[in-house]
């Protein structure tokens, strides 16, 4: 099984991308640095074409190429769309934005009427200072 992703972020988020990276790859996923490549990647692994271009060779833990291993045709089931989502989809998008005024913005700019929640994480987002505001209060 080829589990492939591309993760976000920076190492200045509390829970730092070169770790959660590491973790991933340790565990046999093949992380992507965008999106784009993760599903060029999965696209090739899946079109048989990742061997011909060197990618299956990034697979860890014993996998072989596409055929290797049988593979059962599986066919998804087609979902039925509910009364709510259909509802939900048939007007015009509701947005309610929280903390990011870019997003708010590029939306009005397109006619999108948005509901803006000016939000910042407390402290700044400053882990020390938030364990310093906890124990004071």
């Amino acid at each position: 099984l080829a589990v492939v992703a591309s993760v976000c972020g920076t190492d200045a988020d509390p829970q730092n991308r070169a770790n959660q990276v590491a973790k991933l790859e340790a565990v046999g996923v093949l992380v992507e640095e965008s999106n784009a490549r993760a599903a060029a990647l999965t696209g090739a692994i899946v079109a048989g074409g990742a061997e011909s271009k060197g990618l299956w060779a990034r697979l860890s833990r014993g996998a072989g190429p596409p055929g290797s291993v049988a593979v059962e045709p599986f066919e998804p089931p087609v979902p039925t769309p509910g009364a709510a989502g259909t509802a939900l989809l048939a007007g015009p998008p509701r947005v309610v934005n929280v903390g990011l005024a870019g997003f708010a913005e590029s939306l009005r700019a397109q006619g999108v009427p948005v509901i803006d929640v000016d939000w910042r994480p407390p402290a700044g987002g400053d882990r020390a200072m938030l364990d310093l505001l906890e124990r004071l209060g």
